[in-house]
């Protein structure tokens, strides 16, 4: 094995071969040679024309922030390896031509999210599973970075949503089933519900809702929210106090002579995690 430094002056220079250090599980890599009863690799890459790199080797840039151990082609990090920040975080996967592209797992040592997935040149993209430190992941589409297409996302409170994502925010048609059951149907704007919908809670009962964004004019912020019980006859949903316009019914009769009455939208909003 290789361990390749650059200088200060951009140059080349080879180090004494060891074993390379990780802060990773160990996990052999495929086509990685095997190693020795001492636990060294009996084997060396070779560089090729104008010192490209070639094989199975390490590489530790000029101010040792980032550290690569793993397969080259051309002079370029190409296959399976892994890349090393000196914070702790770490990109373990493919690369192809010196890109991390393909699938991977990356983990941020300053938030403590990690992903698993399919990257685009160094960015989650694709599909995967971001797991974060906070509580709850996201299991879905994902476009440079962001939530965008159709995901799960699960809250650090166990409450769920599945359905469409735009800008890393809840948008479009999708559902979120709450802790006790309770279960909300309908359209959603920037992480927020609006338009029709339909809220199913845990006993059986169905509501028609409908919600518009909130306005600096019709802002709610600074009341009292709801206590004790919702202020709809027979209703002790939690979900109901979150801010809708709701005209309900039970058992899908329609119960006509209950007028609408405005609420609160916190409650379905999980949180960014």
């Amino acid at each position: 094995m290789w361990l390749l430094r650059e200088t200060s002056s951009g140059k080349m220079a080879f180090a004494s071969e060891g074993r390379a250090t990780s802060c990773l599980p160990h996990r052999e890599l495929p086509g990685r040679p095997p190693r020795d009863g001492n636990g060294r690799l009996p084997y060396r890459a070779s560089v090729g024309k104008g010192g490209r790199r070639t094989g199975y080797g390490v590489y530790v840039y000029p101010n040792s922030f980032f550290r690569y151990e793993g397969e080259w082609r051309g002079g370029k990090k190409h296959g399976q390896g892994k890349l090393l920040f000196k914070d702790g975080s770490y990109y373990e996967g493919d690369f192809v031509d010196g890109e991390i592209t393909g699938e991977g797992c990356r983990h941020w040592a300053l938030t403590g999210n990690t992903y698993t997935g399919q990257f685009v040149l160094g960015e989650p993209q694709g599909h995967g599973i971001m797991k974060y430190q906070a509580g709850g992941h996201y299991e879905g589409e994902l476009f440079r970075g962001l939530r965008e297409g159709h995901g799960c996302l699960v809250d650090a409170d166990g409450q769920v949503y599945w359905g469409s994502f735009h800008d890393n925010k809840r948008h479009g048609q999708g559902q979120m089933v709450f802790r006790n059951g309770d279960k909300y149907e309908g359209n959603w704007v920037r992480d927020q519900r609006q338009g029709h919908g339909m809220l199913r809670l845990a006993d059986g009962s169905t509501y028609e809702v409908s919600a518009q964004l909130p306005t600096p004019l019709a802002s709610t912020r600074g009341q009292p929210s709801p206590a004790g019980r919702c202020p709809i006859e027979g209703c002790s949903s939690a979900a109901l106090r979150s801010g809708l316009n709701v005209r309900w019914k039970r058992n899908a009769r329609v119960l006509s002579a209950q007028p609408e009455v405005s609420l609160g939208m916190e409650a379905l909003t999980p949180g960014a995690p």
